[in-house]
């Protein structure tokens, strides 16, 4: 049986599969051993190993300041692509429901790590700036949000002030203690009811969407599917017209 054939088939390049498989023999190890391993230069692997940590089938490690690399369990890996299967599945009938000939831009894409999460940020950011400067909603735990990446967070904050972008959002009742209205007159705010507790948070574009939950393997989903983000978009306004503004 061809191990990295079947490692390939799980969407790795060639590569990737065969230093994934290396360090499941090795049982972990230095990126010179791997590259040893591989019958492929040292600075060939690094490039290879730090692909594997984003995509988090890779742990490092720091030993008296020597990165140690070690895989995954398989078992792990097995979870986490059955984890976008189930995902997957659950929307299937929305996919085929869609008429295709209407449809013509839509699609599905999972970011696996803080650092994916944090570049679609900014994108996004780059796409308000030169276009129309509005987030059409979000709900979501500024708590939880920001603990992310508390410091990007504020950063990213402070440039999308600076920006003009203007946003509406629902925040869960503890986010209270760090939102502050009066510095962020371009976000409108409500409060959701304190029996409504929030563990992951959404964002909602004029095109797209986004569900982020930081106890996944993979923290996000992107959702640019056309009917589903205006069936968002009709969730989000309802429960925008149902919370009350605070007083």
């Amino acid at each position: 049986m061809d191990n990295v054939k079947i490692v390939k088939d799980l969407g790795l390049p060639e590569q990737e599969a065969e230093a994934y498989l290396a360090l499941l023999r090795l049982g972990g190890s230095l990126a010179s051993t791997v590259a040893k391993e591989m019958g492929v230069k040292r600075t060939t692997v690094y490039a290879i190993l730090q692909s594997l940590a984003r995509k988090n089938l890779v742990l490092v490690y720091f030993r008296k300041s020597r990165r140690f690399y070690h895989p995954v369990p398989p078992r792990k890996l097995a979870d986490m692509f059955e984890k976008k299967l189930d995902v997957f599945r659950r929307i299937a009938p929305s996919l085929m429901s869609i008429d295709r000939k209407t449809a013509q831009v839509f699609g599905l894409r999972f970011l696996e790590t803080k650092e994916d999460l944090k570049q679609f940020y900014l994108d996004v950011q780059e796409e308000l700036k030169k276009g129309r400067k509005e987030i059409y909603g979000v709900i979501s735990s500024s708590v939880s949000w920001e603990n992310i990446d508390r410091e990007f967070f504020m950063e990213y904050r402070k440039e999308r002030k600076r920006l003009g972008i203007k946003s509406r959002m629902l925040f869960s009742e503890d986010s209270k203690e760090t939102v502050d209205i009066l510095k962020e007159p371009l976000r409108k705010y409500k409060f959701l009811p304190k029996t409504f507790t929030l563990e992951s948070s959404m964002n909602i574009y004029h095109d797209k969407v986004l569900l982020v939950d930081v106890k996944l393997d993979y923290i996000a989903v992107l959702i640019s599917i056309p009917s589903i983000v205006a069936t968002f978009k009709s969730v989000f306004d309802l429960l925008w017209e149902m919370v009350p503004a605070e007083k």
